[in-house]
């Protein structure tokens, strides 16, 4: 009931991970609604949840730390995994790309916004065959109207990005604008043939591998 639990929550998960010598070697942060625990490889997300009316609610820092919102995890992992199965993996690829590219940019974006996103657009698109780089090119088309337009959460219909502030939107839309610009170069100098050049480019945004 303190203003200042949802914040609170996420310190004190924080602070025992921090004083847990197994983690010594991590890099250990707070992430909107989890706190990220990032080792050399891959990070490990942990998200306090209380349950609530059926759904669970978690800590929301958008809005300064004071307020929580619902979800449905377990909902949202299914419908997830359904699509991603619909379409030979490359849902779960594009996700882990766009929360990479995040990372790089700064942050702007928690982790599970950028998730949502990805998975959004992609349980949209009418083709169920798409290679992964033609997701990750019409992913960073939508983004910047994306980032505009405000995320809901897929479980409950929540509007999971209605605490950010402009500041925060308006340098990860400028990024956005960035990022599909250099995209839209790559493929240009990959149909003239660069494709060295075109692959600097796609790895200035991505840095990962796409299918030919």
């Amino acid at each position: 009931t303190d203003e200042n639990g949802p914040r609170n929550c996420l310190q004190n998960i924080k602070h025992k991970l921090e004083n847990d010598p197994r983690y010594d070697a991590a890099d250990i942060s707070i992430d909107r609604n989890v706190v990220a625990v990032q080792f050399n490889e891959f990070t490990v997300e942990v998200a306090p949840a209380f349950r609530q009316s059926g759904d669970y609610v978690i800590p929301d820092t958008y809005s300064g730390g004071r307020s929580w919102v619902r979800t449905n995890p377990r909902q949202y992992k299914q419908q997830f995994e359904a699509v991603d199965r619909n379409r030979n993996g490359n849902v779960s690829k594009l996700a882990r790309l766009a929360k990479a590219y995040n990372e790089r940019t700064g942050k702007q974006v928690s982790s599970y916004h950028m998730e949502v996103m990805a998975y959004d657009y992609a349980r949209t698109r009418p083709q169920t065959d798409e290679s992964l780089d033609e997701l990750v090119d019409g992913f960073f088309e939508q983004l910047p109207r994306r980032l505009s337009s405000g995320t809901h959460d897929p479980a409950t219909g929540q509007q999971i990005d209605d605490g950010m502030s402009r500041e925060k939107r308006e340098a990860a839309i400028s990024d956005a604008k960035q990022a599909k610009e250099k995209l839209q170069r790559a493929e240009r100098l990959k149909q003239a043939g660069e494709t060295g050049k075109a692959e600097r480019l796609y790895r200035e945004v991505i840095n990962g591998e796409l299918d030919d």
